[in-house]
């Protein structure tokens, strides 16, 4: 008995040392941080930076959408009714996650950029393209952090002015500049169904840069980055979206067109401008309904040409030239199967622009930002921008 009751113990020891330790499964396909640093990893790291804008870029135009009342809520969700209401919480919690994309993207494209850096060196980087593009999806993340709050911290620091904020993602994109054109010009950037060249890249670095300085409200260093129009003849750059996946889906589909839980707000109910592809109600849908985004896997622009055309036009409108900036415009128009147009006085063409600009970046995420620099009456009496959120707040010991 003496001898079982030593035996036994140990069995039962053995079993469980046994069973812990059959347990204890290694994924051999799980990717570890040392596993991205090593140069066959920089595409991956790039294509997860790209990854993760598309999903903020989203949100960005949903939430931005709402407050503007370019989209307007017809659902459920309180979260997106506090937006469309122009009185949203600093703990709405669609606001919060959105925030938290943003930030992500912007950490995530930041910190891939220098871990390139350092797999390969800061010279072998520089002549990278994946590099570049790491750059430029960090500088445009920046213009949303600072387009939808009025100042915001960045990693836990203290809280940071939006032109702050607009200076720093001017930095990726001189960035981009300065190094572009010692890329080799065989190597491209796959996007999706895009194949970016070395000269795509840096038109992409200086319209980036170009919103950024506009939005900060330098119109002429903006007009000086795109004051060569033969650099972005048929530029067009995509966020990507696919069916492969629930976080890989268009959310601006799923939610202004596949669900009704937002519809198209009444200033862009608007037909025969195929810049604005609405549908108008039917007797079993009573609301206007965004066509632009269709499928769960539609691309959505993240700059394109005509953007330069409109930078353009605004800065000629402040030279008082209108012959100038109505050739911007209807180049613009022609391209969509519109006829001309034409004004003959400066307030008529300050409309014209904001009209055109409104059309032509339909569900871009830039209307909210175009009521504040026109100073629309329609943000008068509501919020102007997002607050600072709750989690942020409550654990940031910076703020």
């Amino acid at each position: 008995m003496k001898v079982l009751r030593v035996i036994i113990p140990i069995v039962f020891i053995l079993l469980y040392v046994g069973c812990k330790q059959s347990l204890q499964v290694e994924n051999p396909n799980q990717i570890t941080d040392e596993n991205l640093n090593q140069s066959t990893a920089i595409p991956a790291i790039v294509a997860g930076i790209a990854a993760d804008f598309a999903y903020e870029y989203q949100w960005t135009i949903i939430c931005s959408g709402l407050l503007s009342n370019e989209l307007i809520h017809i659902g459920s969700f309180p979260t997106f009714r506090e937006m469309h209401d122009g009185n949203v919480q600093d703990n709405n919690t669609t606001m919060e996650d959105w925030y938290g994309y943003i930030q992500r993207a912007r950490w995530v494209a930041e910190n891939g950029a220098e871990r390139i850096k350092q797999i390969v060196g800061e010279d072998s980087a520089r002549k990278m393209i994946e590099y570049a593009m790491a750059r430029i999806y960090a500088g445009f993340a920046l213009i949303h952090l600072a387009d939808m709050w009025d100042g915001s911290p960045i990693d836990g620091g203290p809280l940071i002015p939006r032109a702050q904020i607009y200076d720093r993602a001017i930095a990726h994109f001189t960035e981009v500049i300065n190094i572009v054109d010692g890329l080799p010009s065989t190597r491209t950037f796959k996007n999706g169904h895009q194949t970016l060249t070395p000269a795509q890249v840096k038109a992409i670095a200086y319209l980036g840069r170009a919103r950024a300085k506009l939005h900060k409200g330098d119109l002429t260093g903006a007009y000086n980055d795109v004051a060569n129009p033969a650099l972005f003849t048929n530029l067009r750059f995509d966020a990507v979206y696919s069916e492969n996946t629930g976080r890989e889906n268009n959310l601006v589909y799923i939610y202004a067109y596949d669900r009704p839980e937002v519809a198209v707000g009444p200033r862009h109910q608007i037909q025969g401008d195929p810049r604005v592809p609405v549908q108008s109600p039917t007797s079993t849908r009573p609301y206007w309904r965004q066509a632009k985004y269709p499928t769960r896997a539609a691309d959505i622009p993240i700059v394109e040409w005509q953007e330069a055309n409109l930078i353009r036009a605004e800065y000629f409108y402040s030279q008082g030239n209108i012959t100038s900036a109505l050739s911007e415009i209807n180049q613009n128009r022609r391209a969509a199967g519109l006829s001309d147009t034409t004004v003959s006085d400066l307030p008529s063409l300050l409309n014209l622009i904001r009209e055109e600009r409104k059309r032509e970046f339909f569900l871009e995420g830039m209307y909210l930002q175009d009521l504040r620099r026109f100073n629309d009456p329609f943000l008068q009496g509501r919020m102007a921008f997002f607050p600072l959120g709750r989690r942020e707040k409550d654990t940031n010991p910076n703020l």
